[in-house]
């Protein structure tokens, strides 16, 4: 019995080092794939941020608007709100110079509509208030927008307004025609009349809307970002866990190497003294 329980012990002593040393293995690399982990989510960031872009309507064509001519009018119409307020100052300045040459084709492409449906004059003074009627529009932006964000709001814009006043164009048969080539306020349709009032109000709207949807989403990947820091404390304990199993481990091995050499060497002396006796 002493002789099985001797050979069972030196059995668990030779593959008890290989046990350890494969704990050892799995320690290291469950140490270094957590590190890992915790290293990218200690450094993660919001993948959405403020100032990113973000997508701003287009001009879709309202369904209820029929290519018919529209109705003649023998007066002119009362006005819209983009009518001038005052005679422009001698000094006037571009309220929106950075945006210049986007507010000019904006309002190049409104200029005839406004002519033919609410009497606008062609002079200088009456596309300066509708410069400062735009810029008016487009400025709280600036205090929330980033800068290519701007950019994008402004450009689509001007996109838009250039489908908006080319289909309305059609609509009443002066596509391509100059404000000069138009009788001021010969023209009247309600439903026209009700978009040129302020025709910036679809496009803002969309782009508020889009403005919102994007900041939801800022918040979510900041929220994600802050949770994923956290998540690399409890991924960094995990680390040192392993660590702290190594080290255990690597003691136990080197004990156990130490045992089985003692062990072994008493054998050797025994079996020495065997032989000489």
């Amino acid at each position: 019995m002493g002789a099985f329980l001797d050979k069972f012990e030196g059995i668990v002593l030779d593959n008890s080092r290989r046990v350890i040393s494969s704990l050892i293995l799995l320690a290291i690399a469950v140490g270094l794939v957590y590190l890992v982990i915790a290293a990218l989510n200690f450094t993660d960031s919001p993948d959405t941020e403020n100032s990113d872009p973000f997508a701003v309507p287009s001009f879709e064509e309202p369904a209820e608007i029929t290519e018919e001519e529209p109705v003649q009018q023998s007066e002119s119409s009362a006005g819209s709100s983009t009518e001038p307020q005052s005679a422009a100052e001698p000094d006037w300045q571009h309220p929106m110079p950075v945006y210049r040459d986007e507010i000019d084709n904006i309002l190049d492409d409104l200029y005839p509509l406004f002519v033919a449906f609410f009497n606008f004059e062609v002079t200088e003074d009456q596309r300066r208030n509708m410069v400062g009627f735009t810029a008016d529009q487009l400025s709280g932006y600036t205090e929330v927008l980033s800068k290519d964000q701007m950019d994008a709001v402004v450009e689509g814009l001007e996109d838009y307004i250039s489908d908006l006043a080319g289909y309305y164009a059609e609509v009443a048969e002066i596509d391509g025609m100059e404000p000069n080539e138009i009788d001021p306020g010969s023209m009247s349709d309600p439903e026209i009349e009700r978009v040129l009032n302020n025709p910036f109000t679809e496009y803002l709207d969309g782009v508020d809307e889009s403005y919102s949807v994007h900041q939801e989403e800022v918040d979510r990947a900041e929220m994600e970002a802050r949770q994923n820091n956290l998540s690399a404390i409890s991924q960094i304990s995990i680390v040192g866990g392993s660590i702290g199993a190594m080290v255990l481990l690597v003691l136990l091995l080197i004990l156990f190497k130490a045992e089985n050499s003692l062990r072994r060497s008493a054998d050797v002396a025994d079996g020495t003294r065997v032989k000489n006796s």
